[in-house]
């Protein structure tokens, strides 16, 4: 409990110089400088900062012995550029240097793992806990370059369009240590059986932006919604096809695939530095393959801070 009080201290004071940093892009410096400067209008802006971040994350789920929080603070690169044809690029990666959750452990009775969900949830949330390294990006077209229409059948003058504002693309790689533990008749708990897991996650996908784009340059506030192709991969110790590794995949997962692929709907809104998600990933599994917490619909919200004291090499070119 003391880790998490820190954490939890330390993306309070994250958040606290969220408001007082450009960190999450130099807001006001982009509306200095297109209003003063006419070069960057030519030749658009690039900036790049180094920040300090933080995490949390929370998988629903209807498991009531399942309560954790998975929480981290790390290291990252804010990278933001804005050609003169319009596109936008917002990268950011980071490296997590401190999580409330490095080992997930449960119960076996009778060789039989009594928590299976626990470590289907953290195939589908890798990045909140362990050791992770992320980089997301986002990709903005100029002002809605793509878009679908579709024409009401009995009249012309009503048309239903939605603009695709831009892509998205999302990686990361995470380490962690999974164990399955019995009690003696004394109850004191022995490790039986533990392995290190890393997991691969993707995302990528189309979204729409609620926010017009000069609002969202300026002041930093976005509302996307988007649909996106997810994968995640299992490696690691765990990850070798092995009869015994794929026997102990299974007691662990309750199936021996290393890869999950499926669909998602995501909702993420941005206030400056502080931003969060709402996600329904729906993963694809066979008949009598479903992993619980990770196949089908699972509920996913997330919280991040971007803050602290960026060191700004920010240049227009």
């Amino acid at each position: 409990m003391n880790t998490i009080y820190k954490l939890t201290f330390l993306l309070s004071f994250l958040a606290f110089f969220t408001t007082r940093t450009k960190a999450q892009f130099a807001f006001e410096n982009y509306r200095l400088n297109m209003e003063k400067d006419t070069t960057n209008r030519k030749d658009g802006i690039t900036e790049i900062y180094f920040v300090g971040t933080g995490d949390i994350q929370l998988a629903y789920n209807n498991d009531k012995n399942s309560k954790g929080i998975a929480a981290n603070t790390g290291l990252g690169v804010l990278f933001w550029r804005i050609w003169k044809t319009g596109l936008e690029l917002q990268l950011d990666a980071k490296v997590n240097v401190a999580s409330t959750v490095d080992t997930i452990s449960a119960l076996m009775q009778n060789n039989i793992i009594t928590d299976n969900r626990l470590f289907g949830r953290y195939v589908l949330v890798p990045a909140g806990s362990g050791q992770a390294t992320t980089i997301n990006s986002l990709w903005y077209f100029d002002r809605g370059t793509i878009s679908t229409a579709k024409w009401d059948s009995l009249s012309t003058r009503e048309k239903i369009k939605f603009h695709i504002d831009g892509i998205e693309v999302s990686a990361s790689a995470s380490n962690q240590i999974w164990a399955a533990y019995t009690k003696d008749s004394t109850g004191i708990e022995r490790t039986s059986k533990s392995t290190n897991v890393s997991v691969l996650y993707l995302r990528t996908g189309l979204f729409h932006e609620f926010v017009p784009q000069e609002l969202r340059r300026q002041k930093g506030y976005s509302i996307r919604f988007g649909t996106n192709l997810i994968l995640r991969s299992i490696q690691g110790d765990i990850g070798r096809h092995t009869t015994e590794v794929e026997q102990l995949r299974k007691q662990f997962l309750l199936s021996k695939s290393t890869v999950h692929m499926g669909g998602e709907l995501l909702l993420a809104l941005r206030l400056k530095n502080i931003r969060a998600e709402a996600s329904l990933p729906i993963i694809y599994a066979r008949k009598n393959q479903s992993i619980p917490g990770l196949t089908g619909a699972q509920f996913v919200t997330s919280i991040s801070f971007v803050g602290g004291f960026p060191l700004n090499i920010s240049s227009s070119r």
